[in-house]
């Protein structure tokens, strides 16, 4: 009966803790994600630069194809290429393409292996028009990349029509017949990827709303575009480019159809990050990408405020707010999730800090520039009634009698 009592219990027990084990793989953390690597590799081949995410076992999770020019080529995912051409954008009605085709190169790029992350910064010029380009991309461990590309003119280039940095080749194959998950303002809408199509067009445009992150997901990968300066874009897209192609786009413009003239010596930029994730959609790293729109909250607060606000504490709390956003970024960059996530925290803290520091401020600024004028006003108001007011009391002087 003992023994019996003891056997029930060990079962119990195994039982127990296989439950509590598969409970604990079915919810991980961001840490222990599939798409997070082990080592990083990079390899230079021809005008194409190979960074190659492994697990510990030596398997390649995911592989980012570079070019000299700055156009991300290929994104590969578990050998799967699930997005090509991620690169500046410049149309006119005659000539213009993808950075990844359109550009030359004009420096050999800079390339910094970091450990847990690579670095690398690119140089090329349109072949179309006078605009140079600078692409910064960092490549982690966690699965995230940051992009952060800038768009020169050298000289006046009134041809170019439109101007977007986005992904201009997700091939049909793996994304039609799935759905695209779009945050705009706070709101997640869902945008069906059609199976076919005889006309193609406009899938989602935002309009004048400002999108917080895109996803595009398959059962077992998947990636997520997270904004990381709402000021730099005028609207986001997607577009099913088919029947003349096979493939669908994501646009990020800086300049809508027929805006895109640059004077010279203008700059417009492109900030993203993009995370890699294994199955469970967006919701599988749904922390990262909170954690990645508040920075991006920081950055696009700062464009906004910074230029507008007069008080020198205000500015100084925004600056010691964006210093804490880059913080997170290369945080994030180096795995340390937990400490990019306090930064943030205290990032947004400041910039609260700061808008009270400016209202205060303001309000002050208010009085001194129109308080004083109205005192003065009210002042010489109460002196003429009180004068008036005593007139009017003082005693007649009668005439003399003769």
């Amino acid at each position: 009966m003992n023994r019996r009592c003891v056997l029930i219990l060990v079962s119990f027990c195994c039982l127990l803790f296989a439950r509590l084990g598969l409970n604990a793989c079915s919810d991980p953390m961001y840490d222990e994600t599939p798409e997070r690597a082990e080592m990083l590799t990079v390899e230079t081949l021809g005008e194409e630069i190979h960074v190659r995410g492994f697990t510990p076992s030596d398997e390649e999770l995911f592989r980012v194809v570079i070019l000299k020019n700055g156009g991300i080529s290929e994104l590969i995912l578990s050998g799967y290429t699930y997005v090509h051409d991620g690169c500046w954008c410049l149309w006119n009605y005659e000539v213009g393409g993808p950075q990844t085709n359109a550009s030359t190169v004009t420096a050999e790029p800079e390339i910094v292996e970091a450990g847990d992350y690579v670095f690398l910064r690119c140089f090329s010029r349109s072949n179309d028009f006078p605009l140079s380009m600078v692409s910064n991309i960092t490549i982690s461990k966690t699965g995230v990349i940051f992009v952060s590309s800038t768009l020169t003119a050298y000289e006046n280039a009134p041809g170019v029509t439109m101007i977007a940095w986005g992904w201009f080749g997700l091939p049909e194959s793996i994304f039609s017949g799935t759905k695209a998950y779009v945050n705009m303002e706070g709101t997640v809408h869902e945008v069906d990827l059609p199976l076919q199509t005889e006309q193609g067009g406009g899938l989602f445009n935002s309009g004048d709303a400002k999108v917080l992150w895109m996803d595009f997901s398959k059962q077992l990968h998947g990636f997520t575009m997270v904004n990381q300066d709402a000021n730099l874009y005028e609207s986001s897209v997607i577009w099913d480019q088919r029947p003349n192609g096979t493939i669908f786009s994501i646009e990020w413009k800086q300049a809508d159809w027929g805006h895109g003239s640059m004077v010279k010596g203008h700059v417009k930029g492109a900030e993203l990050a993009i995370i890699l994730h294994g199955e469970g959609g967006h919701e599988s790293v749904q922390d990262m990408i909170d954690l990645l729109t508040d920075i991006g909250k920081v950055q696009s607060r700062y464009g906004t405020w910074y230029e507008s606000y007069k008080d020198d504490g205000a500015l100084n709390l925004y600056s010691q707010a964006r210093d804490y956003a880059e913080s997170a970024r290369r945080k994030i960059s180096a795995g340390d999730i937990t400490g990019a996530g306090d930064d943030a925290t205290e990032a947004l803290n400041l910039f609260a800090q700061a808008e009270e520091a400016e209202k205060t401020a303001s309000l002050t600024r208010n009085i001194a520039t129109y308080g004083v004028p109205v005192a003065v006003i009210v002042v010489i108001i109460v002196l003429i009634v009180m004068r008036r007011r005593k007139a009017k009391t003082l005693p007649h002087k009668s005439s003399p009698n003769f």
